[in-house]
């Protein structure tokens, strides 16, 4: 069964990554420079995914998880991330890192940047990988959000449930994708 993908041209990019390219490690610095529009802004990126897939244990699931990732960039240009999902069951995970993190609260490589009027989060999975895309708008007032999740080469993609079991997806397809701006620092109330 073929992984629903809904960008054709972001998951060929998704792919190089995924299949053994790595995730590149560059520091920040080798990036386009953090667009001091968003210098003491949040942007809030949430969408739910929706999708099959199989226990290691051989349970066969549909799966609804809701994601949402934070990100606070400060005026001094440094940015703070808190990501959160949870399926409608209760189970959840919930990390928060600190500029130049390199690894995602399941301990695998991420990798994010500013590329031109884009902010690209790229993660690899146990086996595949996923990438967040928000697309700003001329005046980084408002933006898009795109998610798309890879296999490498022929092997399916697999990741950690919020349940703690690893899965192998045989479908994903992020629903509902919003991205939103606002003034100062989302965290300074928390």
């Amino acid at each position: 069964m073929k992984l629903a993908i809904a960008n054709k041209c972001a998951i060929k990019a998704l792919l190089l990554l995924a299949t053994g390219m790595m995730i590149a490690t560059v520091p920040t610095t080798a990036h386009a420079a953090m667009p001091s529009q968003l210098f003491n802004k949040t942007v809030v990126l949430t969408w739910s995914a929706t999708g099959a897939a199989r226990s290691d244990a051989g349970r066969s699931i549909n799966f609804v998880l809701d994601h949402k990732m934070t990100v606070y960039i400060s005026s001094e240009g440094r940015q703070f991330t808190r990501y959160i999902r949870s399926n409608r069951i209760g189970n959840s995970n919930k990390g928060d890192f600190e500029p130049g993190s390199k690894i995602n609260f399941g301990g695998r490589p991420q990798e994010t940047r500013f590329q031109g009027n884009q902010l690209i989060i790229s993660s690899e999975l146990k086996s595949g990988a996923r990438q967040i895309v928000a697309t700003f708008d001329a005046s980084f007032s408002s933006c898009t959000l795109s998610v798309v999740v890879g296999r490498s080469g022929e092997a399916p993609a697999m990741a950690k449930g919020p349940d703690g079991i690893m899965y192998t997806l045989y479908s994903y397809t992020a629903v509902s994708p919003t991205c939103s701006i606002q003034s100062g620092n989302a965290f300074a109330s928390q």
